[in-house]
């Protein structure tokens, strides 16, 4: 590669194939996985190619489409979004081109995967958004930290003005690794309530199936949001003391609902489908995220539950007795938010 002080034009053109092969590998893959229900993935065995699994594009949640290379781009990897030849692949999944280094970087201050994964995916949304400009990771990085869903103020911001650029937000992580505080000092996270804290801890040690989307659902709250849940299940879980189980509906657009449970009496599936249905059918027959956690004698959570109840159809033999409940329901609502938030 050309030194950008001796020839930048092929600085520049070096670093573009680079970004461009590995958008179309992801391309290449992606399209493929979207060109049938289920496709097989091979493996050159020998010289023949060897099936070893097969992939649905259904089955994943997110779909994030990621070149990572040896050296720093920077600002290329940040603007690439810029080049006519990057786009969305099959419209929707934005691509983010990263090095090794800033890899490392986001490892050590997102040690769990619901952090690193859900800063991917407000990466993505930010590399979807185009005339917005941030020099490099560390700055996409400082801005998630200090403040979350920065996406969703670049779209607020950009109501009003042509074109936007935020620096100086990687300082919170520059200054972490001033002198030799680093090795031994806690590096910035984002902040969350004491309650929520060991609900995410939960949620990572366990990991029942979908926990992810539920860890990213918690993530995308501001902090209003978060101290609000904070201080509806606080006042729910002292009450575990008289009840089996309590059950907390929280958001209208994208609603959780929430049991607290002692271990040992947390709600049959069939009631857990029931009230999901309710919730439904009250948030206007979006579907819900059903989150039962399951407390021990000490307080500690012991085991957690993760499930997605749709709407229930009209032809349900209880559809009229579901109606009924919502109604009922509505007289004692303790909380709706609209949710996420920035």
């Amino acid at each position: 590669m050309h030194s950008p002080a001796t020839n930048f034009a092929s600085h520049e053109r070096t670093i573009r194939n680079l970004i461009t092969k590995a958008y179309d590998q992801c391309k290449r893959l992606i399209e493929y996985a979207a060109s049938a229900p289920e496709v097989p993935i091979y493996r050159l065995t020998d010289g023949q190619y060897v099936e070893v699994a097969r992939l649905r594009r259904g089955a994943f949640r997110a779909v994030i489409p990621v070149g990572l290379t040896v050296e720093t781009f920077t600002p290329f990897s940040a603007m690439c979004k810029e080049m006519p030849e990057i786009a969305p692949i099959l419209g929707r999944y934005s691509f983010i081109s990263m090095s090794v280094d800033d890899l490392f970087v986001l490892n050590r201050f997102l040690p769990t995967t619901g952090e690193l994964l859900h800063y991917l995916e407000v990466r993505q949304a930010a590399a979807g958004i185009p005339r917005a400009f941030i020099f490099d990771e560390i700055e996409h990085l400082g801005s998630y930290i200090t403040k979350n869903r920065f996406d969703m103020d670049w779209a607020e911001q950009l109501k009003t003005v042509d074109r936007l650029a935020w620096d100086s937000f990687g300082e919170i992580v520059d200054r972490h690794f001033e002198a030799d505080r680093w090795l031994n000092e806690a590096v910035p996270r984002q902040s969350f309530p004491d309650g929520l804290n060991p609900i995410l801890a939960a949620l990572d040690k366990l990991r029942p199936r979908g926990w992810l989307a539920f860890d990213a659902y918690i993530r995308n709250l501001g902090d209003d949001g978060r101290n609000d849940l904070v201080k509806f299940l606080g006042e729910l879980l002292p009450t575990l003391s008289q009840f089996p189980a309590r059950r907390i509906l929280y958001g209208n657009d994208q609603p959780l609902q929430i049991w607290l449970c002692r271990a040992g009496s947390e709600p049959p599936p069939k009631k857990v489908l029931y009230q999901g249905q309710v919730a439904s059918l009250y948030a206007s027959g979006t579907s819900v995220k059903v989150l039962t956690l399951s407390y021990s004698p000490q307080g500690e959570i012991v085991a957690v539950g993760c499930e997605v109840v749709g709407p229930p159809t009209i032809l349900q033999m209880n559809y009229l007795e579901l109606l009924a409940e919502v109604e009922k329901q509505k007289e004692r609502v303790l909380f709706t938010k609209d949710t996420p938030e920035k």
